[in-house]
C-alpha cells in the first residue's frame, strides 16, 4: 500500500512553473521600481517597453496573422487544392476579423506612441510648471487635473505621483502625443 504524505510525482513539474512564474514576477517588479527611480529616462522606458512594443507591435502581429490566415485561405481556394472551399472562407473569415480586430484594438496609437519615442530619442519633450488641481488614485493608476482643464491619466506608478497634494505648482515633463508624464516635482512658484 503506497504512503499517502508522499507527494506525487506530478506535483514538481507545477511548483517548478510557479516557482519560475514568481521569479520572473518579482525581477518585473524589480525592474520597474528600478526604473522608476532612474526619473526621465526611465518612465520612457517603462512607456516605449509596454506601449510601443508590447501593445502596438503585439497588435501589428496579430493583423499581420488575420491578413495571412485569408491570404492562405484565398490561395487554397483560388487554385482549387481547398477540400471544402465555402467551409475554409466561412471558417476564416470570423477568424481574420477576430485577430485584426484585436490587433487594431492593441495598436490604436501607434502613430502617437512612435511619434513620442521618437521625439524622447532626440531630447523633445514638454517641460512647464502647472498647478494641479486634483489628483485622484484610479483603479489601475493615477488621475491628474490641472488647473487649466486638462487632464493625465497615468497606468504607471512613477516617482513622486503618491506625494501630489492638490493647488500646489509643479514641473512637469510629459510627451507631446500622448502626454505620458516622465517627471513629476513640486517646485516653489508657479513662475
Amino acid at each position: 500500500m503506497p504512503d499517502r504524505n508522499i507527494p506525487s510525482k506530478s506535483i514538481v513539474p507545477q511548483l517548478i512553473k510557479t516557482g519560475a512564474f514568481l521569479l520572473l514576477t518579482g525581477v518585473l517588479m524589480f525592474i520597474s521600481m528600478y526604473l522608476t527611480g532612474q526619473g526621465p529616462s526611465g518612465e520612457f522606458t517603462k512607456f516605449f517597453m509596454r506601449e510601443v512594443v508590447m501593445e502596438n507591435f503585439f497588435g501589428l502581429f496579430l493583423i499581420l496573422v488575420g491578413l495571412i490566415i485569408i491570404g492562405i485561405v484565398m490561395y487554397f481556394v483560388l487554385t482549387g487544392r481547398a477540400h471544402k472551399p465555402l467551409k475554409a472562407v466561412l471558417f476564416s473569415v470570423p477568424l481574420t476579423l477576430f485577430f485584426v480586430g484585436l490587433g487594431l484594438a492593441l495598436a490604436w496609437n501607434l502613430r502617437d506612441d512612435v511619434a513620442d519615442a521618437v521625439y524622447f530619442y532626440h531630447g523633445h519633450y514638454e517641460e512647464e510648471v502647472v498647478v494641479i488641481a486634483e489628483y485622484d488614485r484610479i483603479k489601475r493608476g493615477h488621475r491628474f487635473i490641472l488647473e487649466d482643464g486638462r487632464e493625465f491619466t497615468e497606468y504607471y506608478h512613477g516617482a513622486g505621483y503618491r506625494n501630489v497634494i492638490p493647488g500646489n505648482p509643479y514641473l512637469i515633463q510629459y510627451l507631446p502625443h500622448t502626454h505620458k508624464i516622465l517627471r513629476i516635482e513640486r517646485t516653489v512658484s508657479t513662475e
